[in-house]
């Protein structure tokens, strides 16, 4: 049995003492939170939260007076924690003692709060009730082997998803055509009586092909990923599949707020239809014309806006995939130059589907029928194909098809006929911007429009995307061994290092207004260090960007030594003062917040660290050839690593030490107290999860290029042999004081 964590603690401890229904009732409602939250990453202990919440919700008293939403939670409780116990049962995992009987006293629970049969619950029963009468020695048994279909006349498909899924179904048809295949209809439509239809087909089914849906969706309706894979008899397959939302090319658009219901009765007038223009609402707004918003080229801001939401998206359908058995995002991210990947954003080509579901077939290692060509001609989902902007054009590099885009029920649809369209709808409705002032959609449409207002409006032709500056890029991290790396940059460079900083401690510096800087001065240093730039996309200020990372408790003693014994600016303050404050500041997840993309317009909340400290992990892309991360811990193979992606940029760069610079260690009666307080550690770690998590990325990715190195122990073998040289001869190398540093203002 896993030790309780402090929520499920809590709760054996309410439940001992009796309290009164409100804190049990809050108590349960943690538990719900918490299930959902875990439901994907770690459903043993989310089955843990289900089974604590359950208990909660049974012992209240006087169900009479409680919320009526009560019983909607405590059924999902019931409802997960059975379908999970019994998935572990099912698969072979080995239970918690009790588990089999709880859960079968969580699915009594839940038929009584729903007054009629579940018709899949009885399938789960039945099951459990053979875990808890047969031996107890049985039930770690390995599962049954999945049994294969003679023939694909004799395979069973259930396809479940959105509007995405039937094209998908269509084509499975037309690969397997004696398969007998069941479709459910779109998930956002289907009825109960479709979902008692699907249950009952599951219980017999060989396989399930579905799109990801969340538990609790349309409250428990059982359309949820984790209710069907429950349903599948021992062997089924279930493929899951993602939803491909994907609005790389199209950054304002999407949908809108309605707190009042209105917008459904103006769809049909709506340019759009049920999708809208962000940027022309707040366009709108501001009394501008169409031409404004046809300006070519975008003024450098937007350009970058525009790509920093493009990779905010494929670097969201690449986390949804994570958890998917079947991925495109590699495919979409190579295409997305050359061929249109969506009508809209959420409405994909057939090219895109088509790709889908060959992966799919893939997976499934059946013969097929499909040959070459797409699987069907027809755009199942092309009814609107949303116009390109041409700022969208200029910023991706978009093909010709990109200028061609766009169409509305079989009629063209040019974007300056949906531009002239949409301006007119908002005004005509200026309660729909009203409603959307802070949709972040919005938002970033006002913040273009006002980099717009600031650009001149001289330039009337493409010009071409700037190119680095600068060979690398150093994101100094504090206390990560950054005097060491620029002891290597200055000797490497010959001097032709710049650091550059915002004049105020913890303001972040825009990649932005380094640049300009250097287009400005004509400065063309090697390299460019700094504690507080922003990191920039790939290739608009360094060929190279490299950050090195830390053990995050590791770097917080270093940092609480340095403050400590080098600044002595802490007063006497003990190390569990400074981790208590640490926890509580922005900075907490340092790392995460160095490393995530931020926008310092947007950013205008006055925080104590400063503007430009969010951590984003979603935002972080630890695939992209222009990040360079290293580990403190392996500084050596870091940098090895280092000069190797250099030399395959054409810079090949020495960066030996002689030894570490400017280090802070504890030694005796300090470092045994450091090294030995757990609690403390523990509770940092906790509220650091973002860092670890990143920190246990960055290794990984780092295990990875150090076996892309051809002849790695020569590599290592010769790297100590320069260090050992640097030893024996010293060299004179000056680290610039603050005094000599550039300090920008944003």
């Amino acid at each position: 049995m896993a030790e309780l964590s402090p929520l499920l603690a809590r709760v054996e401890t309410v439940l001992a003492q009796e309290a009164v229904a409100s804190v049990m009732i809050q108590l349960a409602l943690e538990c719900h939170a918490a299930m959902l939250e875990l439901a994907e990453v770690d459903q043993r202990n989310a089955s843990r939260h289900a089974l604590a919440g359950a208990r909660l919700f049974r012992a209240l008293p006087s169900r009479e007076q409680q919320p009526t939403w009560v019983d909607s939670h405590e059924e999902q409780c019931c409802r997960y924690g059975a379908i999970w116990i019994h998935a572990f049962a099912r698969e072979g995992h080995a239970l918690e003692p009790g588990w089999p009987q709880e859960a079968l006293i969580l699915l009594e629970k839940m038929q009584e709060l729903h007054q009629s049969a579940v018709p899949w619950a009885e399938t789960i029963r039945r099951d459990l009730v053979t875990l808890t009468t047969s031996d107890p020695a049985a039930e770690t048994d390995s599962p049954t082997a999945s049994p294969t279909a003679a023939t694909n006349a004799d395979l069973k498909i259930v396809v479940v998803g959105n509007c995405q899924s039937h094209p998908l179904y269509i084509g499975l048809r037309q690969a397997l055509p004696e398969a007998r295949i069941h479709f459910c209809r779109p998930v956002h439509m289907a009825t109960s009586e479709d979902v008692d239809r699907l249950h009952r087909r599951l219980t017999s089914a060989d396989l399930l092909v579905a799109q990801r849906v969340q538990p609790g969706y349309r409250d428990g309706i059982g359309l949820d990923t984790p209710t069907l894979r429950s349903l599948l008899p021992a062997g089924a397959r279930a493929l899951i599949l993602p939803n491909l939302h994907f609005e790389g090319c199209y950054p304002w658009i999407g949908y809108a707020h309605d707190p009042d219901g209105r917008l459904a009765q103006l769809e049909p007038h709506s340019p759009l239809g049920a999708y809208h223009d962000f940027l022309a609402m707040a366009a709108a707004t501001r009394g501008l014309t169409r031409d404004s918003l046809l300006r070519v080229p975008a003024p450098a801001a937007v350009v970058e806006a525009v790509r920093s939401a493009h990779q905010q998206s494929l670097q969201a359908l690449r986390e949804r995939e994570r958890e998917c058995s079947v991925g495109v995002c590699d495919w979409i991210e190579a295409r997305v130059r050359s061929q249109p990947i969506g009508h809209t954003i959420n409405h994909p080509t057939q090219a895109s589907l088509d790709e889908l579901l060959r992966r799919l077939l893939q997976q499934l290692d059946l013969p097929h029928s499909l040959g070459p060509e797409l699987f069907d001609d027809r755009e199942h989902l092309g009814q609107l194909s949303i116009p390109v902007h041409p700022w969208v054009r200029q910023a991706l590099d978009l093909g010709d098809w990109s200028a061609r885009w766009g169409q509305r029920r079989g009629k063209p649809l040019p974007v300056q006929q949906q531009l002239e369209e949409s301006l007119s709808y908002y005004r005509q409705n200026p309660w729909i911007a009203a409603a959307n002032l802070r949709n972040p959609k919005f938002r970033a449409a006002e913040r273009c429009l006002d980099h717009l207002a600031a650009a001149p409006a001289s330039a009337t032709s493409l010009q071409p995307s700037p190119k680095p500056l600068v060979t690398l890029l150093h994101l100094h991290g504090f206390k990560c061994a950054g005097s060491t790396l620029i002891w290597s940059l200055e000797r490497a460079s010959g001097g032709k290092l710049a650091y550059m900083e915002s004049p105020t401690a913890n303001q972040r510096l825009s990649w932005q207004r380094v640049r300009s800087h250097l287009e400005e001065t004509g400065e063309r240093p090697l390299a460019v260090t700094s504690h507080l730039i922003t990191l920039p996309p790939a290739g608009a200020l360094a060929q190279l960007c490299v950050a090195f990372l830390r053990d995050p408790w590791k770097r917080l003693l270093s940092a609480y030594r340095f403050e400590r014994d080098v600044n002595k600016t802490l007063n006497g303050r003990s190390l569990n003062d400074y981790v208590a404050k640490f926890c509580e500041g922005p900075l907490c997840n340092y790392h995460t917040s160095q490393l995530s993309p931020q926008d310092l317009d947007a950013d205008q909340e006055s925080r104590p660290g400063g503007r430009g400290w969010i951590p984003r992990p979603e935002l972080i892309d630890l695939q992209r050839q222009d990040l360079f991360l290293g580990l403190v811990e392996r500084y050596d193979e870091s940098i090895v690593a280092l000069e190797y992606q250099l030399e395959l940029l054409g810079q090949p760069l020495d960066l030996a030490y002689p030894g570490a610079m400017n280090t802070t260690v504890a030694s005796g009666k300090a470092a045994d107290l450091e090294a030995g307080d757990a609690d403390l550690r523990q509770q940092f770690l906790a509220a650091a999860a973002l860092d670890v998590q990143l920190h246990r990325q960055a290794g990984a990715r780092l295990e990875q290029q150090l076996a892309a190195i051809p002849n790695l122990a020569e590599r290592l073998l010769r790297f100590q042999e320069r260090r050992q040289q640097l030893r024996d001869q010293p060299s004179i190398i000056r680290l610039r004081p603050y005094a000599e540093w550039t300090l920008l203002t944003s």
